[in-house]
């Protein structure tokens, strides 16, 4: 399983968390930050850039798994969830 599609699939599971993700990822308020979801960490590195990755916690703490995608672009992210929505 690819990365977005696990990402899709762990995320945009219900309407609520769909519409909170939309948000931040289209809000011009934020220009950057992090989202975090079910499972992966939404990291806006600029308006238009993202970065997913995964927390996790081992018997050192909270570890982050290094950028498990290249960076993503916001209309191509969106892309990729409104066509997950529409299947």
């Amino acid at each position: 399983m690819d990365v977005i599609t696990d990402f899709l699939q762990s995320e945009i599971d219900t309407k609520e968390h769909y519409g909170k993700i939309i948000h931040f990822i289209t809000s011009h308020e934020i220009r950057k930050g992090k989202f975090k979801g079910n499972k992966y960490i939404i990291e806006k590195i600029s308006r238009d850039s993202f970065i997913l990755y995964i927390e996790y916690q081992d018997i050192h703490g909270i570890m982050y798994t290094p950028s498990i995608a290249p960076i993503i672009s916001q209309n191509r992210l969106i892309e990729f969830i409104e066509e997950y929505i529409k299947a």
